[in-house]
């Protein structure tokens, strides 16, 4: 289960608006140099993202909540963006292969798959989205405000769909 704790800060009909901030654990870690997720809090360190859950728990703005989502559901969300268009274009690239001489139609019927099984993805996501597994869930609520979320940079948040 990944977890994350964060403040709701706006409420919209049955969703909650949550901050959360970016944290990766990379400064208490030992191979932090040898390790890509280090570069990545450099950059992504600090950040606040703004995530849209479903408010099942009726919380309301300023209450400090934790959003939940099983990891099963993040890896198979992430085989299906990332996974069924890259064996799709494998599969359509040897397949075209044994029909053409040319690599040029090879890599024109390749691509073309590529863009429409992302086109396709990209219609289906908010179908799949809308299911429970997909969903993020706010687990507990207590009030409270976080002191450094009142002083909002707002050129670094983010907004992201869980």
């Amino acid at each position: 289960m990944l977890k994350e704790k964060g403040i709701v800060t706006q409420i919209d009909k049955d969703y909650a608006w949550v901050n959360t901030r970016s944290k990766l654990s990379c400064s208490s870690c030992q191979v932090e140099s040898a390790c890509g997720n280090a570069l990545l809090e450099k950059y992504l360190s600090d950040r606040l993202f703004m995530s849209k859950v479903p408010n099942k728990i009726q919380a309301q703005v300023g209450d400090e909540v934790e959003i939940q989502i099983h990891q099963s559901s993040v890896t198979k969300a992430a085989l299906w963006l990332y996974g069924m268009p890259l064996l799709l274009f494998i599969l359509t690239a040897i397949s075209t292969d044994l029909f053409f001489d040319n690599e040029v139609p090879v890599i024109i019927i390749s691509f073309t798959t590529l863009f429409i099984s992302y086109m396709i993805l990209h219609k289906l996501i908010h179908k799949v989205g809308d299911l429970e597994d997909f969903q993020p869930r706010i687990q507990m609520s207590k009030q409270g405000k976080f002191a450094e979320i009142a002083n909002l940079n707002l050129n670094l948040i983010d907004i992201k769909n869980l």
